[in-house]
């Protein structure tokens, strides 16, 4: 028996655009689109588009066919899938389409990956959502007013709100003690599953104090019956508070 060939085409990039690391990332995800990892070798890489060329052993051809045909129609095993998706996510990030066809130069699997008409983003409304921090900006010259907190290193930004007598009620906390916000985050997911804060919508807040540890453990020494605090505890909050 002959061995099978399967050709793997990328329109839209070609090898001295592509970054070698990303190249190996597209390869790692074709070994597990194809599987049978030890009868499926890499036979050539063709000029002009890139064109990876992958030799299948006898004994592997028949399962691999099976494998892609299962995979073009949707119904393959979850890690082939799973291959498949993350070549199709790469192929749009990198405003590419790509192909597998076979000897014949028969189309087996057709990766739309620029051209796919869905969305690379999922947002989902989170209610009941929350910020703290400082206040340190309060702006907007339309209806809808704009706030940002600062938490330590992270700044929250896309803060906003239509209320204007909330808005003015913040302003007293500008730069002072910080507060919390109370309302509605939205959230975006790219394809490879980070979460970001895309809108925060504040529908009220209340102020936190600005106490230190010292003031904190007093306060907690104080509760009837007491409270225990060990001396470790202690400084891991300084520590993380950036404190001696």
């Amino acid at each position: 028996m002959s061995d099978k060939t399967y050709n793997f085409v990328i329109n839209g990039l070609t090898p001295e655009t592509l970054p070698m690391k990303r190249f190996a990332e597209y390869l790692e995800d074709l070994a597990a689109l194809y599987g049978h990892t030890q009868q499926v070798h890499l036979a050539k890489i063709k000029s002009g588009s890139i064109q990876i060329e992958a030799q299948i052993d006898g004994p592997a051809q028949a399962e691999v066919s099976e494998r892609l045909s299962a995979v073009n129609s949707g119904n393959a095993e979850p890690k082939a899938m799973d291959a498949f998706r993350k070549i199709d996510d790469k192929l749009a990030k990198d405003n590419a389409v790509a192909h597998i066809s076979n000897e014949k130069g028969t189309n087996v699997i057709k990766f739309p990956g620029r051209e796919r008409q869905d969305n690379l983003e999922y947002q989902v409304s989170v209610l009941a959502a929350t910020l703290q921090g400082v206040l340190t900006s309060l702006t907007g010259r339309d209806e809808t007013k704009h706030a940002q907190l600062m938490d330590g290193d992270i700044t929250h930004a896309k803060i906003e709100t239509k209320n204007l007598e909330l808005i003015k009620s913040m302003r007293e906390y500008l730069w002072g003690d910080p507060i919390r916000l109370k309302g509605r985050g939205f959230y975006k997911r790219d394809s490879d599953g980070i979460w970001s804060l895309e809108k925060f919508d504040i529908e009220g807040f209340e102020p936190l104090e600005n106490i230190s540890v010292q003031e904190t453990v007093a306060k907690l020494r104080n509760v009837p019956n007491g409270i225990r605090v060990d001396a470790a505890l202690l400084r891991e909050f300084h520590a993380e508070r950036g404190e001696d």
